[in-house]
């Protein structure tokens, strides 16, 4: 049941044992994941089973007997304005948090929360560098009434500073629209249309990875390793890659479809008249909350395939430091498009309809990008070609053309439009992308120049906001200049909150 007095200490869910048990274990894995193909496909006398069940029965009991301490000396209360959480097992830690700074408050829910009924919550502050409140499991009714209690009060604190501009209550079932939910078919699309390659990139790596380490172990040589997994005889290297390729293509896109079906199983977005909520996942669940006026930047993508099927990636980019921006963002892997012009008209409204101003980067960034991309790589493979005999890397220099119209189609994609409150950027040859900021949100405009730039009168704008950077490379200096006062002029004017 809801608990109705937050002044006086309260205690998680005695639940949250087994929620850090399982996040110790997790961690272990992650630690000695090496030893498990030695005890599955080991050599005889190499096998470390038994070792290795000693060491989790080990850890597994030392994490028993600090979870159990530590769920008796957690306590969180609001006390004074405060959000307060009182831990720690061989060393005390009495957090305090205002409330009018926090930002949002997120429930997630794992395997363990979803078997025990139960929920995390996770509770941020503008600019922290990590979740600086995080409390394991509560009931889904005590979470509950303790958002609403952090919101009122946060609310009521607000009003009486006289900063009723920014006195967000809990928003109510009622309020909210329901603007869009995936089915197993969006999901299907969405998977498919995922980046492939690089999921087979990274599975390469940790395969080559984890050859490098333990293959010795395993078999006297890495071909006769191949043909006994395989059951195939291999004779050379590049009937291995026709081997090896395939099979990492096919199981990159299996992967790739079945975590995009985890992370957006289920899942349903929601807009109010105060900002989105989204709620989606299998194993994983999580709820969070983007408010309008945290919202940094808006930016959404899509490749070829996501373009023919008629949707893009978004994220909603909220004001956080480098190192939590993604956690704090607000991914989707997949809008159409209506929806997508649903999500920019509530952020923006009728500032998207008014007059911009677009302009491009100086045509002569393509002879640059072309000069590092192309000329350069392609002098260097000829040269290393000719000394020792391997005149496949000719083939780079062969594919100059090539490279010379890539950036050409770069280039012409890549353009800027400032109006009197927005900036948006729309840049990418294979994946377009495009990127939207207020900007009166803007914190810092820099104008930078290389050597050949000061030549040339030329010069890179770097837009830095409190959720990433936006760059504007080789425009005109006196063009760096303008965009460079106005966005400062309208920052500075700016009465709005920026976050």
């Amino acid at each position: 049941m809801p608990i109705e007095n937050w002044n006086i200490p309260q205690r998680q869910h005695w639940s949250a044992i087994l929620v850090m048990i399982s996040g110790f274990a997790k961690g272990l894995l992650r630690q000695f994941w090496v030893f498990i193909p030695l005890m599955l496909f080991g050599r005889d006398g190499i096998r470390t089973e038994l070792a290795f069940l000693l060491l989790f029965l080990f850890f597994g009991s030392f994490s028993l007997i600090l979870s159990i301490i530590g769920y008796y000396r957690f306590y969180f209360s609001i006390e004074n304005g405060e959000f307060r959480i009182r831990k720690g097992v061989l060393k005390k830690v009495d957090i305090n948090l205002p409330i009018e700074r926090i930002q949002s408050v997120n429930f997630q829910q794992g395997p363990i929360h979803q078997l025990l009924g139960v929920v995390g919550v996770e509770i941020d502050s503008a600019g922290a560098k990590g979740k600086e409140f995080e409390i394991s499991a509560l009931d889904k009714a005590s979470a509950e009434a303790l958002k609403r209690a952090l919101l009122e009060e946060r609310t009521e604190i607000l009003a009486t500073q006289g900063d009723i501009s920014d006195t967000e209550s809990p928003v109510k079932e009622e309020e909210r629209e329901l603007l869009f939910k995936h089915s197993m078919w969006d999901l299907f699309k969405i998977g498919v249309s995922q980046n492939h390659l690089r999921t087979a990139g990274i599975l390469l790596a940790f395969v080559v990875g984890l050859y490098e380490n333990i293959a010795s172990m395993l078999f006297d040589d890495f071909f006769d390793g191949v043909e006994k997994v395989l059951g195939i005889e291999v004779e050379n290297i590049w009937m291995t890659i026709l081997v090896i390729v395939p099979l990492f293509l096919i199981a990159s896109f299996i992967i790739t479809l079945f975590r995009t079906i985890l992370s957006e199983f289920n899942l349903r977005f929601w807009m109010s008249p105060r900002g989105f909520t989204l709620q989606g996942g299998l194993i994983n669940r999580k709820q969070t909350v983007a408010l309008l006026k945290k919202i940094q930047t808006v930016r959404w993508s899509a490749n070829p395939i996501q373009r023919a099927m008629g949707f893009s990636s978004l994220r909603l980019n909220q004001a956080a430091s480098s190192e939590v921006a993604t956690r704090k963002s607000t991914r989707i892997a997949g809008v159409y498009e209506h929806q997508l012009d649903s999500i920019l008209e509530h952020t923006y409204g009728a500032l998207l309809d008014d007059e911009v101003m677009s302009a491009k980067p100086d045509r002569r960034l393509i002879y640059r990008r072309f000069l590092f991309l192309g000329v350069l790589p392609s002098i260097a493979a000829t040269v290393y070609s000719l000394f020792s005999g391997n005149y496949q890397y000719l083939a780079l220099p062969a594919m100059l053309p090539l490279i010379f119209w890539v950036q050409v189609q770069w280039w012409r994609r890549f353009r800027y439009d400032v109006s009197k409150e927005i900036l948006q950027v729309y840049r990418g040859f294979i994946t377009h992308s495009a990127t939207v900021l207020e900007l009166y949100k803007v914190q810092a405009v820099q104008i930078s120049q290389t050597p050949y730039q000061r030549r040339t009168d030329l010069a890179s704008v770097q837009i830095y906001s409190a959720s990433g950077n936006v760059t504007l490379p080789y425009i005109a200096l006196s063009e760096a200049r303008r965009v460079h006062d106005t966005l400062l002029y309208r920052a500075e004017i700016s009465e709005d909150p920026w976050m």
